[in-house]
């Protein structure tokens, strides 16, 4: 069995093994995988045409990365979602790191197999959103910290601990430049480090105030460019956060949101053993922290890692659960924070880490979990196929729906445009983001669509951040396209000359489904009045 060997050399190699076929599976799954890009993929890749040091919702990462994916291979989607399965290889490659440096290549092999073996790696490795880069730098930055930890408290050389700085300010810079979320990064070591005795040291050294400084200076781009955007990215971040009235209904249906999507996203099994190992952890925290003077080093800095993965782990996951008995919780907001469990699980597994008589007991589940995890992403990778296949497409159990009938919309969209008196001077309007970043993906060309929102002053996209249709395109005509479940802007008719209505749109998606779409023909654009963040 994959697991059960007593040469390190041979699971360092297996690992080696799994992680190459894995990558080339994503590679190739991407090749073959019929599934358009999503809502959000065609939105960031929107970004990556238009760089710039901040964005919206996010900082900038996602849309550098993508730029040079496509700079690379063409505007495809194979492309954009080359990165997805890089990174998130090369995150489950330091989980595996991570492992063996803190316990042994037993127990960073069986992290990465419980890393790899779930429905969400499955997806960061195919989709194209901000987890695939986050769980990447959050996964380099805990084994930096651990290694530059390490060093510091057995005394190695002071330029090996600078490299060992060095990495993690550059790898939570990164994660910096990624999604808000690796803001807990340096708050979970410095409280790791003030817990512990042999730790507390470290925080005496220049290195690691250096490593956080430099790596906070990485977001001072970000900060400038949101100083002239009316700090629209903190503002939208904290629109995740307003407090609303809930009774204890909404309350308890939020967490059953949550308990269920993570389910899902980890396996069952795995959740169970996330949480129920790691609250009896936290609850024997001080076992783990306190050295023990019997034991040698290698033992005492296990226990000590076992500190960090239970700060970098559950420590974080249990705010974010009571959290959604306050508001809905994004099933994809723990995803960097299940590293460290899978790690401090495997540990657990391999016989280095006893959290008590009873729960020991459940270490057999550990091979389960990973069975359960692996059926889980196979039947999801299947999906894309399987469904066409069997004649569900658009039906109730078609998990794909969201992502369908971009590619014919484009087409029909472009169809209808080239019918127009002059195709080659009307632009493209729609109402939602969605829409807009879809039909410039797929539409010939790549043109740029404007969304109107009738709102100038609300901004909720990176569209109203952006130059709307200004003097460039005076006298020009447009084709609008409003989703049917949204009312025509009130202001926009009076833009043009002439303003009508044209045949609505329907996109079939299988089994008597559809999405619907009203069109209009605007002639004659007139410009005057309009903000240029319109």
């Amino acid at each position: 069995m994959i697991l059960t060997s007593s040469n390190p050399d041979i699971y360092e190699r297996r690992f080696l093994m799994l992680l190459m076929a894995l990558l080339c599976w994503r590679i190739f799954y991407l090749w073959i995988a019929p599934v358009e890009l999503s809502p959000d993929e065609a939105y960031y890749w929107e970004w990556s045409r238009r760089l710039d040091w901040g964005y919206y919702s996010k900082p900038p990462m996602v849309a550098w990365i993508m730029a040079f994916s496509t700079w690379l291979f063409g505007n495809s989607a194979f492309a954009v979602r080359l990165p997805a399965a890089i990174l998130s290889s090369i995150g489950i490659l330091f989980c595996y790191l991570t492992g063996k440096a803190m316990f042994s290549t037993r127990t960073g092999l069986v992290a990465a197999l419980l890393a790899a073996a779930s429905p969400g790696a499955c997806v960061a490795g195919f989709v194209m959103t901000i987890d695939a880069p986050l769980l990447c730098f959050w996964s380099i930055a805990l084994y930096c910290v651990w290694r530059a930890v390490q060093a510091e408290c057995q005394k190695e050389k002071a330029l090996q601990t600078a490299v060992w700085w060095s990495a993690t300010a550059a790898a939570a810079g990164a994660g910096f430049l990624t999604k808000q979320t690796m803001f807990a990064f340096w708050p979970v070591v410095f409280a790791f480090l003030l817990t512990g005795r042999d730790t507390r040291r470290v925080l005496s050294s220049w290195g690691i105030w250096l490593a956080a400084a430099l790596s906070a200076a990485a977001l001072a781009p970000v900060i400038w460019w949101n100083m002239h955007h009316g700090w629209i990215t903190l503002e939208h971040t904290a629109h995740h956060f307003k407090q609303v009235d809930r009774n204890l209904l909404d309350s308890l249906t939020t967490f059953a949101e949550f308990a269920g999507s993570q389910l899902g996203v980890i396996s069952p099994v795995t959740c169970f053993l996330v949480f129920l190992t790691g609250i009896a952890a936290l609850g024997r925290y001080r076992f783990f922290i306190l050295r023990n003077s019997t034991e040698n080093e290698h033992e005492s800095f296990m226990r000590t890692a076992s500190g960090l993965l239970i700060f970098a782990g559950i420590a974080i996951l249990i705010p974010i659960a009571l959290l959604s008995l306050k508001q809905r919780v994004n099933a994809n907001w723990p995803a960097p924070f299940y590293v460290a469990p899978m790690i401090f699980i495997a540990a657990w597994h391999g016989l280095h880490i006893s959290i008590g008589r009873h729960i020991d007991k459940m270490r057999s589940l550990v091979r389960p979990a990973i069975i359960t995890g692996a059926v889980m992403a196979v039947i999801l990778y299947a999906l894309p196929l399987l469904i066409p296949a069997l004649g569900l497409e658009g039906s109730a159990v078609d998990p794909l729906i969201r992502v369908r009938g971009w590619k014919e919309l484009a087409m029909q969209v472009e169809n209808i445009r080239k019918e127009l008196p002059s195709p080659e001077r009307t632009f493209i309007v729609t109402r939602r983001r969605q829409t807009a970043s879809e039909l410039a993906f797929y539409m010939p060309g790549n043109p740029r669509p404007f969304r109107w929102s009738g709102n100038r002053s609300h901004i909720t996209t990176q569209y109203e951040l952006w130059p709307g249709p200004g003097s460039d395109k005076k006298g020009w005509d447009a084709l609008i396209i409003i989703d049917e479940d949204k009312e025509l802007p009130a202001d926009l008719p009076s833009h043009f000359k002439n303003f009508s209505r044209i045949s609505p749109l329907s996109i079939p998606l299988g089994n008597g489904r559809q999405r619907g779409f009203n069109l209009f023909a605007g002639r004659g654009f007139r410009p005057q009045g309009l903000h240029k963040t319109q």
